[in-house]
């Protein structure tokens, strides 16, 4: 038990470590809006819709980009890298006629 503890706790340091590497960053255009609250939130850019994790806090007309981490996980971040939040694992449930909840 006291192996398999070690490994688990390797694999989550290892995956995190990875998590902090960029291995690729495009540009998504401008931030038109962020709607939503919590781990409800969705951020317009000139390219798309994007879900993400937690609030992202951007002024509208932000440049933006989407990062690729080694680890896989995709973070919605400004330009300079310095706000970022990661996309949602499963898109957002949308209220046909209204906003995202």
């Amino acid at each position: 038990m006291f192996g398999l503890t070690l490994v688990m706790l390797g694999y989550q340091l290892y995956d995190g470590w990875l998590g902090g590497q960029v291995r690729s960053r495009q540009p998504i255009g401008k931030a038109l809006s962020v709607t939503g609250e919590g781990r409800k939130t969705l951020v317009e850019t000139e390219t798309g819709y994007y879900p993400l994790s937690k609030t992202l806090v951007v002024e509208k007309g932000t440049p933006m980009v989407l990062e690729i981490r080694r680890n896989g996980d995709r973070y919605v971040c400004n330009a300079a890298g310095t706000v970022c939040s990661g996309t949602a694992k499963r898109g957002l449930e949308l209220n046909p006629g209204g906003p995202a909840r």
